[in-house]
């Protein structure tokens, strides 16, 4: 008797890990299209101006939690040096349901998009956005470009090179006189 009880719970407990495991990560069409929109309407705008305003505006509080306006005005200037945006090539990803104690039921999804800049041609855009309470916002931006990164490498280079100047007896004022 024991033993088909045991059997019994064994199977329940599949079946609910099976239906769990369905469930979680399973894509709503709606939110899919939700997703793909917002992506269209707010990557194009961010990427054209660069600025503060347009970023928070597009923003999630989850991102904005762990960044303080210090550090969105760093990372906005590091990306103006892809030069001017000139368009804006398209983006795929996936929208997917997750479930939260605190939060139940909320939709996040990974994109890649493809832009054009003026000066340093085409950059690959990864990002996360993230649907709570029937909001969409941005949760992760990251530009992957081969020129974007010859640059920032060149001027990590010019950095170290100054600091290495500066750690001489002389002060940088010092020397330029």
């Amino acid at each position: 008797m024991f033993k088909k009880l045991l059997i019994i719970f064994g199977v329940i407990f599949v079946i609910t890990i099976l239906g769990i495991t369905f469930f979680i990560g399973k894509g709503d069409p709606t939110m899919q299209k939700e997703g793909d929109e917002f992506v269209k309407t707010a990557l194009p705008q961010i990427l054209q101006t660069l600025d503060e305003d347009t970023f928070l505006k597009y923003s999630s509080p989850d991102l904005l939690k762990n960044l303080d306006s210090s550090k969105i005005k760093e990372m906005l200037n590091l990306y103006k040096k892809m030069g001017t945006f000139d368009q804006f090539l398209g983006a795929k990803g996936k929208i997917k349901t997750s479930y939260s104690f605190k939060e139940r039921k909320y939709y996040y999804g990974k994109y890649v998009a493809l832009a054009r800049f003026k000066e340093t041609g085409r950059a690959e855009i990864e990002l996360t956005i993230i649907n709570r309470n029937g909001n969409w916002g941005l949760y992760h931006i990251k530009i992957n470009s081969r020129a974007f990164n010859e640059l920032v490498k060149k001027d990590v280079e010019v950095a170290n090179k100054e600091k290495d100047n500066d750690s001489g007896i002389f002060k940088t004022e010092d020397k330029i006189k």
